[in-house]
């Protein structure tokens, strides 16, 4: 294995258990710290508390659990050693997982802090943010479950044989993918920790926050299924024959850069709307109908540029393919 690729494949795994890790592990401060001032605030509430923070930060500890297993499934990889193709591609599709574990692990963090608060303003109603918590959580879970798939997939085709051009589309296709994935799922924290929030300060209104918390969630999560049908194509599709190696590197540069600021700026822009709107139902009751209609066409609108990217992706991957 050369120097280079060495650097690369186990960088790669040190990052993927390193900012996997450390990402559940800052996530997992947040709760605990949150834990221990709403106990300090509410003693009465110390078997709720305590059932939230354990449950949430077992799902909190499931971004370490997908990163150590890739670490090690690609660490105890021959192949590996055996060629510089397979080892730069593991290395960074390994990392690609370390950065959608660890951006997940640390902003599902304050969803968590969020809901332990509201638990302690209502202890005999811990079920109802609890369930809205567990919600929250399996939806933010979504990108790890599908870059965790993904790589997989790289690990099947990445063999000795490989072209440079494969190399470079599975990579790619891995990367392409967690960039994708850090705007929706800062915007989805956003968005959970307001709900949660709001049903602290307004119980009455639990079941049109909790179905609101649905449709909301499914459009800032649009971006990462763009973000994942993308990556498929990247890594499907066979690049023509007479493609030199760098066109396809600038085509995932682009596609990385197109994806990634596209998905960003509007997952993150929809979930703040919808943070503000959720909050604003729960404080003026009255017209939580009217902010939540509001802030579904506020989401379509911002929506639309995540459109725009897939469309200059697709484009941008046809001239390759």
């Amino acid at each position: 294995m050369e120097l280079s690729s060495a650097l690369v494949y186990f960088g790669g795994l040190v990052a993927c258990i390193g900012v996997g890790a450390g990402g559940a592990a800052v996530g997992q401060g947040y709760a605990g710290g949150a834990a221990a001032e709403a106990l300090a605030r509410q003693a009465l509430g110390q078997g709720p508390v305590r059932q939230s923070l354990l449950i949430g930060c077992a799902f909190l500890e499931s971004g370490c659990v997908f990163s150590l297993i890739i670490t090690l499934i690609y660490l105890f990889t021959h192949q590996a050693a055996q060629s510089w193709h397979v080892a730069m591609t593991l290395g960074l599709a390994a990392c690609a997982m370390g950065i959608v574990a660890g951006v997940v692990g640390a902003f599902s963090g304050t969803v968590v802090a969020a809901a332990i608060r509201s638990v302690a303003r209502h202890p005999r109603d811990f079920s109802r943010v609890f369930s809205l918590m567990m919600v929250a959580q399996i939806l933010l879970e979504a990108p790890m479950i599908f870059m965790f798939i993904i790589a997989f997939l790289v690990k099947g085709w990445a063999v000795p044989t490989m072209s440079m051009l494969k190399v470079i589309q599975l990579a790619g296709a891995s990367l392409v993918f967690a960039c994708g994935t850090i705007g929706p799922a800062i915007g989805q924290a956003a968005y959970c920790r307001a709900a949660c929030e709001a049903v602290g300060l307004n119980m009455s209104l639990y079941g049109r926050i909790f179905s609101f918390s649905f449709i909301v969630q499914a459009m800032i999560e649009t971006p990462i299924i763009f973000a994942l049908l993308t990556s498929l194509m990247l890594m499907f599709l066979e690049p023509m024959a007479s493609m030199h190696p760098i066109e396809l590197l600038a085509t995932c540069i682009g596609v990385m850069g197109a994806v990634g600021f596209g998905s960003a700026g509007a997952a993150i822009g929809s979930g703040k709307a919808a943070a503000r709107a959720v909050l604003c139902m729960a404080e003026q009751e009255e017209q939580a109908t009217a902010v939540a209609r509001l802030a579904i066409f506020c989401q379509a609108i911002i929506d639309t540029a995540v459109i725009y990217s897939l469309i200059i992706s697709v484009l941008l991957i046809k001239t390759c393919m």
